[in-house]
């Protein structure tokens, strides 16, 4: 009975040897394969976040360059998402840098603001010569007062936005289509994934600054043409 008790002790012991082993180079294993998925992963510029009271602000960037390079005395769109977590409404008032002489801010244009847009250049459009005819000899005086009365009414709305509301337990996207906020005259030449220091200023909230890096493209970019400096054969 001792002996059989002492053999079946090796076994277990032997059996759990090698259930560790096992495990372990399961674990090598799967360890193996994450090191080489991740080496294929490339890495990106995200935005910045910054918070100030129940306002958070979300990914914020400056777009992506044309050209890869923001030169100076440029200007450049700021992106980001607002969210007013609170339960009360307040306002971006203002958005400041050292990175640029001044920073504009515009709301998104309307629906009746868009489609007076798109009725302007469409009757433009169809009416084609006649049109341009009348207003030009004098008989389309009505045609001609429609182009500068389209004209006055976009004039106030730019002017007017520079403050950009935040309705309580919502988001508004500084994106294409939305409210902008554009750095203007740029102080320096900027590059992707350069940061530059930015301060925003709420109603209610007070201000927060943030280092704000700029965008990385969002398509692959071709690398640079390959020179051939092999020496060439007399």
């Amino acid at each position: 009975m001792i002996r059989s008790s002492r053999r079946s002790g090796r076994v277990l012991a032997a059996r759990a040897v090698l259930a560790v082993t096992g495990l372990t180079l399961g674990i090598s294993a799967c360890s193996a394969g994450q090191q080489a998925q991740t080496a294929s992963i490339q890495a990106t510029v995200d935005g910045a976040n910054a918070d100030i009271g129940p306002i958070a602000l979300r990914d914020i960037k400056l777009a992506y360059p044309d050209g890869g390079r923001y030169t100076k005395g440029s200007s450049a769109r700021l992106e980001f998402v607002a969210v007013n977590d609170g339960d009360q409404s307040d306002e971006l008032v203002d958005v400041r840098t050292d990175a640029a002489s001044r920073v504009t801010l515009a709301s998104a244009p309307s629906t009746a603001e868009a489609s007076a847009s798109a009725t302007a250049s469409g009757s433009a459009s169809p009416s084609g010569t006649p049109s341009a005819t009348g207003s030009a000899s004098g008989s389309g005086g009505r045609t001609a007062s429609a182009a500068p009365s389209a004209t006055a009414s976009a004039a106030p709305t730019s002017e007017a936005s520079a403050r950009i509301p935040l309705p309580s337990n919502n988001l508004v996207a500084f994106r294409a289509g939305g409210p902008s906020a554009t750095l203007v005259g740029l102080t320096e030449d900027l590059l992707p994934a350069q940061v530059v220091r930015i301060t925003f200023a709420f109603r209610q909230a007070g201000e927060v600054t943030a280092d704000v890096p700029v965008g990385a493209p969002l398509t692959p970019v071709s690398p640079p043409p390959m020179i051939d400096v092999s020496p060439t054969e007399e």
